[in-house]
């Protein structure tokens, strides 16, 4: 037997079988399986926030490392334009490698559940991206999911106070329009418009929520309240909204003298010649309806129509009933005391009336 052809033939058969289990070995390959990442169980913004998720330790501090969004999680919504909500998304997020963190721009989305006020459909009560991290060479090391819920932003109405996130004010019924001025942050108002639900009595013009004075047509001493929401809208969302309570309470008798609200005369008292130097207390003034009054306080004094600096307390102004009271002094001169006196009603409103003592 010739050995060098048996050695050959032994070697070409131990390379076969190297071949054989080398490709078993391949077709068996397993590669590692990115690891889960955790991110925040559910984060919450306001509209025209940014939301900042710092990468979970371990992550990030290679500079290596590419992050890679989709929003497949997330249901799809068609705009008008032809754009998806999951095209939104994903131009939303973005990676920091600087501060090694995840950004989310809400300005570039709309707030969580809102519905549209053209189809009326909802918007997805919470937004998901899926999270692929990776190195370079490309070999996936991590898979993770964000969610994340926008809150509706607030529109400010200026010259009203907030109860439990609703905005009111009062107002008197009467012939003249009631506005108020509307704003909101710059990121927010940014390709919006100002809408309002259509509501009796009230539209937003110019910037401003205005109220109609047809609101007080025959309503005579009654009440009326007209609850609107004044909010900003983009491609058909609200963005931001803020409930408001416009109250309108009868118009107000305020004066020195009398009223009688059956014949809606009034006399008027608000003149008085007195002695100088002697002392005097006014009677107290005529507040109607009644129910609405509430304290009052001394605004300012003049004397002969320029301003009387009153350091001396010389003249005063009872809080609970609004009575002008002068005490007796000799630093006072002849002439006519004009006494400004503001009645705080019960809702806020703060009305002036004027007491003019001629002293002699």
């Amino acid at each position: 037997m010739n050995l060098n052809n048996y050695s050959r033939k032994a070697w070409i058969g131990l390379s076969l079988c190297f071949v054989l289990l080398t490709a078993c070995q391949k077709d068996n390959f397993d590669p590692r399986k990115p690891e889960t990442v955790s991110f925040p169980e559910n984060s919450s913004m306001t509209y025209g926030e940014q939301l900042r998720i710092p990468l979970p330790e371990g992550y990030g501090h290679d500079n290596n490392i590419q992050v890679e969004f989709s929003a497949d999680e997330t249901k799809d919504y068609v705009f008008a334009d032809g754009s998806t909500l999951r095209q939104k998304l994903v131009k939303a997020a973005h990676y920091d490698t600087e501060q090694r963190a995840i950004f989310v721009d809400s300005r570039l989305l709309y707030p969580t559940g809102t519905s549209s006020i053209t189809s009326g459909e909802v918007l997805p009560s919470q937004y998901i991206w899926t999270v692929n991290l990776s190195t370079n060479p490309k070999q996936d090391v991590g898979l993770g999911y964000l969610h994340v819920t926008i809150d509706q932003a607030a529109v400010t109405i200026e010259e009203t106070e907030q109860d439990a996130g609703t905005a009111f004010a009062y107002g008197l019924h009467g012939d003249m329009e009631s506005s108020f001025s509307l704003s909101a942050a710059e990121d927010v108002k940014k390709d919006a418009d100002w809408y309002l639900p259509a509501t009796e009595f009230v539209e937003i013009r110019e910037g401003k929520i205005v109220f109609s004075p047809s609101i007080s047509e025959g309503k005579g001493e009654e009440e009326t309240v007209i609850n609107s929401q004044p909010s900003l809208v983009k491609d058909g969302f609200l963005v931001a909204s803020t409930p408001f309570r416009m109250m309108f309470i009868p118009e107000i008798k305020y004066l020195f003298g009398q009223y009688y609200p059956d014949l809606d005369i009034t006399i008027d008292y608000s003149t008085v010649h007195i002695g100088l130097s002697n002392g005097y207390l006014s009677a107290a003034p005529v507040f109607y309806p009644e129910k609405y009054k509430s304290t009052f306080r001394l605004k300012a004094v003049e004397k002969d129509g320029a301003p009387f600096a009153n350091s001396s307390d010389i003249f005063e102004v009872e809080e609970s009933s609004g009575k002008v009271r002068v005490k007796p002094s000799e630093s006072l001169t002849a002439g006519s005391y004009k006494v400004y006196v503001e009645a705080i009603s019960s809702t806020g409103l703060v009305f002036v009336t004027t007491l003019t003592l001629g002293m002699s």
